[in-house]
């Protein structure tokens, strides 16, 4: 009724002519960016509720969000504001979508850890490209060896000189090793202070 009222009042008192076009195309564009804003709010729960780590964040408001039940008016609030962006064909429970609003809604209180969270990120996904590319280096050098070594002794100096690729490789993949396990064990505190931090918005 309200958009109806809008059209109304924009209407010229002498005529249905052109002059109504403006306001139909104001209310029409107020219509069009009210529907973008929600797309665009629904895609970033969208994008939480479907990152492996945030999840685990969102699970832990959950809890938090039983623990506390229907006697918090904010929680109350969230949950009616969230139902906005909730799609009919989701496959998630709603309180996913609540929690995911929770976390949209406190951007502010969460940016420096999601920037940390997401630089752990980054570094493990390419040290992990880093080690897999070094394993498969190794893997055919490794075989390149054992065919030389079912020939005769002239390759030896091919041998060898392979054998020191290989052990710069390991060396590598040792020292690759222990980083991408300092960032993993990183990025399970980071986690959890993510996890306390939600918990503490709700209480």
């Amino acid at each position: 009724m309200q958009s109806c009222k809008y059209l109304v009042a924009c209407l010229p008192s002498n005529t249905f002519g052109g002059s109504i076009l403006p306001c139909v195309f104001v209310a029409m564009l107020g219509m069009t960016t009210h529907s973008e804003n929600l797309t665009r709010v629904q895609q970033e729960l969208w994008y939480l509720i479907n990152d492996e780590y945030v999840k685990q964040v969102l699970e832990a408001i959950i809890n938090k969000m039983k623990e506390i039940g229907d006697g918090s008016e904010r929680l109350r609030q969230w949950r009616e504001e969230a139902r906005d962006y909730i799609p009919d064909d989701t496959k998630y429970d709603e309180n996913y979508w609540v929690a995911a609003y929770i976390l949209y809604s406190n951007n502010s209180t969460f940016v420096n850890l999601y920037e940390q969270l997401d630089n752990i990120k980054s570094s493990i996904n390419n040290l992990k490209k880093d080690l897999n590319k070094l394993n498969k280096v190794g893997k055919k050098i490794w075989k390149r060896m054992q065919e030389l070594y079912n020939k005769i002794r002239p390759f030896q100096d091919q041998i060898e000189s392979l054998e020191e690729q290989l052990e710069s490789i390991d060396e590598a993949c040792y020292v690759i090793s222990n980083n991408l396990y300092d960032l993993e064990h990183e990025l399970k505190r980071t986690l959890e202070d993510l996890r306390i931090t939600a918990k503490q918005i709700i209480m």
